[in-house]
């Protein structure tokens, strides 16, 4: 027997369980954390080529890839630059290393894009066709995405302490 629901209760409670987790107070560590996270389910799956994680891994991270990360970086970009704001030394120095920051979140972000239609391609496949070409954009995505988020803490930590 097949019964309808005019919705997901299972995914409206979840929905609604990470809506009041995404209300809490976090911080750009905090954030920095989960894309680690992500770096690290990135790197399994690369390693574990060519079979595939389940489609619901996959498709949690397209939503880390696609929605996830350029909502981060739109949030870290506005706090940067109030942080920038309420500076008075180095402007010129610090604008041109967020200029950078900037600059990386773009690129980025292009990866990312490209990276998260690769796997929707996959999403219920057990085997990579290509996982060559995969592994690559994979390693090439986490790869640069530490890095950046190296290059952000050190300049939380070193160049903007008093945020």
């Amino acid at each position: 027997m097949r019964t309808h629901f005019p919705y997901s209760p299972m995914k409206r409670a979840i929905t609604e369980h990470l809506r009041n987790g995404a209300e809490a107070e976090t911080s750009i560590g905090d954030e920095h954390s989960l894309i680690y996270g992500l770096c690290d389910r990135l790197e399994a799956v690369a390693d574990g080529l060519p079979e595939l994680p389940d489609s619901q891994s996959l498709q949690e991270i397209v939503a880390f890839l696609r929605v996830g990360i350029p909502a981060h970086c739109a949030a870290e970009e506005v706090q940067f630059t109030d942080m920038l704001t309420r500076r008075d030394d180095s402007a010129e120095r610090l604008s041109d290393a967020f200029l950078l920051v900037r600059r990386e979140h773009a690129e980025n972000e292009a990866a990312n894009l490209e990276l998260a239609e690769m796997l929707e391609d996959l999403i219920g496949r057990h085997v990579a066709p290509n996982p060559d070409a995969l592994g690559f954009m994979l390693r090439q995505v986490f790869v640069l995405t530490r890095r950046h988020l190296a290059w952000e803490d050190f300049l939380i930590k070193h160049v903007l302490p008093d945020h």
